[in-house]
């Protein structure tokens, strides 16, 4: 079974807590009456470090064949533009010996897949290294052999670095098939734990969520449940509270308002009677 990466470290947290805290004091003695005792607890939690093993280790060798992959593009991206440019150069001096061409595997298109296109840019070297005519035509364009035997030792440089990246890349899908089979083994035996924890702590819903397991009892509210509800309300009162100061605020603007007008009027009255 597939498992996204994201989510592996919380189910891992979660099975851990749960085998941990169903050797507490007062579930264990629950749980011992359907044959679960710290042994089986142990069990659990050793299937828990296996699965976080191959965790740790495909993230690892996942970084690994990241960066594999990196020194591959970029000694690629180096390589390919010279070669295309040596490739280039042959088909000028020989456009009339298409035969010749065919030689030095320098006519028809260049390939796309990098097996491909390793085969070809080898071939190329290795057939244009050591033709003498082919060697005397690209001097004559101001490339030496020892230029070409730089690119050459590129297209290596890419073939070794694509390896390289193969290898890393094999590595790391291993050990997310070994992280999954630890994980399906896991799964099994903590879907069981779970339906045995349910039977035994019917009862007691509050020592089911302890453990981190859904309480599906009816009218039973959990404490995290409970402690939104407190949140929500004081959200609430809060957002009522602001509502009221504001209402009493513009109330009280409004007064002033009114009060200054008043005083406007009284004042233009004043000034009228004296005049």
């Amino acid at each position: 079974m597939p498992y996204a990466n994201s989510r592996v470290s919380d189910y891992l947290e979660h099975s851990e807590l749960m085998f941990t805290n169903a050797k507490d004091k007062t579930i264990l003695p629950l749980l011992d009456r359907y044959n679960v005792g710290p042994e089986r607890c142990d069990q659990g939690l050793s299937f828990c470090g296996d699965a976080y093993t191959w965790e740790k280790e495909q993230v690892k060798l996942h970084g690994e064949q990241f960066r594999a992959k990196t020194i591959f593009e970029k000694l690629l991206a180096e390589a390919h533009p010279l070669y295309m440019d040596h490739v280039k150069f042959m088909r000028m001096a020989y456009r009339d010996d298409v035969r010749k061409l065919d030689e030095l595997d320098a006519a028809g298109g260049r390939a796309k897949r990098i097996s491909g296109w390793l085969t070809q840019s080898k071939t190329f070297y290795t057939n244009v290294i050591n033709d003498e005519d082919s060697l005397a035509k690209m001097a004559g364009y101001g490339i030496s052999k020892e230029e070409l035997e730089a690119a050459e030792a590129k297209v290596a440089g890419v073939a070794a670095a694509n390896q390289e990246h193969k290898i890393k890349k094999g590595a790391a899908q291993d050990a997310i098939d070994r992280r999954d089979k630890a994980l399906d083994i896991l799964d099994k035996f903590r879907s069981e734990f779970i339906g045995i924890c349910r039977i035994a702590l019917k009862d007691h819903p509050q020592l089911l969520e302890k453990l981190g397991i859904v309480v599906y009892t009816k009218g039973y509210v959990s404490a995290k449940s409970q402690a939104a509800a407190e949140e929500k309300k004081k959200q609430a009162a809060l957002k009522a509270r602001e509502a009221q100061e504001a209402q009493a605020a513009h109330a009280a603007q409004e007064v002033q308002e009114d009060q200054e007008v008043q005083v406007k009027q009284e004042t233009k009255k004043k000034q009228k009677s004296k005049k």
